[in-house]
């Protein structure tokens, strides 16, 4: 979307506008410029509250879809993302994440998704060990405007 506006605004790619009085041949760019800024805050608003490591297990598996894709875990329900995150959480009871960049979005508007490339920093500690680092992911989220559930999610960390 973000090189369609980019071919609009260069002139390279026209879009016939209709006459209307008060229309401008910059409004559909700027309609679709505004758009992805809808898309991106979003996005990005889901994700600050997705990687809040303040919520319970079972708010934070209520964040994905019932037979989400699930790390490389695979499909798995809800009884089992809660399990692990559980085991994560007794692991590392001591979370800090931060959304640092998010590097794309790919929506799907004929099926109600978005695919999102994202990277968060964080820092985990436990009574006897602390790691940081980033860690990167992609993701899809379905119904992104009403009930935002991840479908698939799939990490790479660096430390």
């Amino acid at each position: 979307m973000r090189s369609l506006i980019r071919l609009l605004r260069s002139g390279i790619l026209s879009v016939p506008v209709f006459f209307s009085p008060g229309l401008s041949a910059q409004e559909p760019a700027e309609r679709a410029a505004r758009a992805d800024a809808i898309l991106l805050e979003q996005v990005s608003d889901f994700l600050e509250y997705f990687i809040d490591a303040q919520k319970t297990p079972a708010q934070q598996a209520a964040l994905f879809a019932s037979d989400a894709q699930y790390y490389e875990h695979g499909k798995a329900g809800k009884a089992a993302i809660i399990r692990d995150i559980e085991y994560f959480a007794r692991r590392w009871p001591n979370r800090n994440y931060r959304l640092k960049a998010i590097h794309y979005i790919t929506p799907d508007p004929a099926l109600g998704k978005v695919f999102v490339s994202y990277e968060i920093d964080y820092r985990v500690v436990n009574d006897s060990r602390n790691a940081s680092g980033k860690a990167f992911y992609g993701a899809v989220i379905a119904d992104l405007d009403s009930s935002p559930k991840v479908e698939w999610i799939k990490e790479r960390i660096s430390r």
